[in-house]
C-alpha cells in the first residue's frame, strides 16, 4: 500500500447513525450534563461505570473515566469545538486514538417530538485501523444511550 493510499485510508471518518426515542432536547442533555453523561458513555457492555466532568460551552473541557468489566480505566478528555442544541462538535483524546486529536461531532435531527435522528461522526483518527473498534465503542455506548431514554424514567 502506497503512502497515499494509507492517508486515504486513514482519513475515512467512522459515521453512526442512530434514532433514539427521546425529543432533541433530552438527547442534548445526556450529551452535555455530566450526570447524563455518567448513565451511558462507556464503550464496554454491562453495567456502565463511567465519572465525567463536563463544561459544554465553546472552549470548555471534558474528562471521561470508563471502567471496563475486568477494572481497567480508561480516560479520555476534550474540548468543545461547538455546542448547538442540534450540533455538538468536540475534540476525543486518550488511549484509544493513540493520544491524536480527533474530532466527533454529534448532527441531532427532530423526527418528530418523541423521536431523534443521532448521526455521529468522528474524523481524524490517526490509522485505519482504530475505525472498527471506534465504531463499535459508539454503538455500544450508544445502546446504553437507549436504554437511559425516554428520558427520565428509564434510568
Amino acid at each position: 500500500m502506497t503512502e497515499a493510499q494509507r492517508q486515504t485510508e486513514k482519513s475515512i471518518p467512522v459515521i453512526v447513525h442512530r434514532v433514539v426515542a427521546a425529543g432533541v432536547g433530552e438527547v442534548f442533555a445526556y450529551l452535555t450534563n455530566p450526570e447524563r453523561m455518567m448513565e451511558w458513555m462507556t464503550p464496554y457492555p454491562g453495567d456502565v461505570r463511567c465519572v465525567a466532568h463536563a463544561e459544554a460551552r465553546a472552549g470548555g473541557t471534558f474528562r471521561l473515566s470508563m471502567t471496563s468489566p475486568d477494572n481497567k480505566v480508561c480516560e479520555i478528555s476534550g474540548e468543545y469545538v461547538s455546542v448547538d442544541p442540534r450540533r455538538l462538535v468536540f475534540t476525543w483524546t486518550g488511549p484509544p486514538t493513540h493520544y491524536a486529536n480527533t474530532l466527533v461531532t454529534v448532527e441531532l435531527e427532530e423526527i418528530d417530538t418523541d423521536r431523534t435522528k443521532l448521526t455521529l461522526t468522528h474524523e481524524r483518527l490517526p490509522a485505519s485501523e482504530l475505525r472498527e473498534p471506534h465504531a463499535a465503542g459508539w454503538n455500544t455506548m450508544l445502546e446504553h444511550l437507549d436504554l437511559c431514554l425516554p428520558w427520565p424514567t428509564a434510568c
